[in-house]
C-alpha cells in the first residue's frame, strides 16, 4: 500500500464509514465494502500465495490448443501465469 496511497486512504474511509472504529469487520460488512474487496482479490492476482493451485483430475477427455488430455490426467493449474495474462489484465500485468 506504500505505492498507493491514495487507494489505502480511500480503502480505510470507506471501512471507518461502514464498520466504524468501534468494532472488527466481519462477513456480513463484505458485501459493503466493495473497495477492501477489490483490494484483496488484486493482492491476490498479483502476487498468490502460491504459483500453482490446487492438482486435480480432468473430468473426461478434452482437447485443448490442439492437445489431447486423457480423462483422469492430472493437471496443474499455474496461477500465476492466468493472472499475469495481458488479454484480461492489460499490457502492465506482468
Amino acid at each position: 500500500m506504500l505505492a498507493y496511497p491514495k487507494i489505502q486512504a480511500r480503502a480505510h474511509a470507506g471501512l471507518d464509514a461502514v464498520v466504524g472504529r468501534t468494532r472488527l469487520s466481519t462477513f456480513a460488512d463484505y458485501p459493503h465494502l466493495p473497495c477492501i474487496r477489490a483490494m484483496a482479490k488484486e493482492v491476490l492476482r498479483w502476487s498468490s500465495i502460491g504459483p500453482f493451485a490446487i492438482l486435480h483430475p480432468s473430468a473426461g477427455d478434452d482437447w485443448y490448443e490442439g492437445m489431447f488430455i486423457l480423462k483422469g490426467t492430472i493437471c496443474i493449474p499455474n496461477v500465476s501465469h492466468m493472472n499475469r495474462d495481458p488479454k484480461i489484465y492489460g499490457e502492465d500485468a506482468a
